[in-house]
């Protein structure tokens, strides 16, 4: 665990947590490390931003400077959704909106995460805003997708999400919604649903 903003105050601590979670994954691929298949390794990062206590923490035997809060959870929740979606880096709700035009980001799902009642926004981390390739043109139709989805307009979702796959020639979220919308045109949700998901994961 890493975290930013302590013990000094630091104003970008969202754009900088963000762009250090992208370097660790390039460190990653660029090793050439594989598991025990022959597949390349990989690793899951959830980021979230919020209010947390910071300090040292812990018994006279063994004290441990971090941080500890409702804030700190949800990020290794969201470290834990990658899994749902076959991402790598998922960013919450406040990060993104303190990363603000530093990133490039897509808004994945609203997902409620376990100890949490309610959905909450999450986002893929996609690259560092002037340094990466700028994503926007496929990540406004994967955009179009989600809001036909909660519209319960599976089928045209479908489409959005099959457009963004051929574009990229693959998008794990992409292929995950569209397993969803299929679930949905065969058993169709409450009439009460609202578009958010269940964590699969603690």
């Amino acid at each position: 665990m890493a975290f930013w903003g302590a013990p000094a105050a630091d104003p970008d601590h969202a754009a900088r947590s963000c762009s250090t979670a992208l370097a660790c994954q390039r460190a990653v691929r660029d090793s050439g490390i594989v598991d025990d298949t022959g597949q390349p390794l990989r690793v899951r990062i959830g980021i979230n931003s919020g209010d947390m206590l910071v300090g040292n923490i812990g018994s006279a035997v063994r004290l441990n400077y971090t941080v500890i809060g409702d804030a700190v959870n949800i990020a290794s929740r969201l470290e834990g959704a990658n899994k749902q979606y076959g991402t790598d880096i998922i960013i919450g709700h406040e990060t993104r909106r303190l990363a603000g035009e530093h990133v490039y980001a897509r808004e994945l799902d609203q997902l409620a995460v376990y100890g949490r009642a309610g959905g909450m926004k999450i986002y893929e981390l996609l690259g560092v805003a002037g340094t990466d390739d700028d994503p926007s043109r496929w990540v406004q139709i994967y955009h179009q997708g989600l809001t036909a989805y909660r519209e319960s307009q599976f089928k045209v979702a479908i489409g959005y999400f099959e457009t963004v796959i051929d574009l990229r020639s693959q998008d794990n979220p992409s292929a995950a919604m569209i397993r969803r919308c299929q679930e949905y045109l065969a058993v169709p949700p409450a009439d009460n649903w609202q578009g958010v998901t269940i964590a699969e994961v603690k």
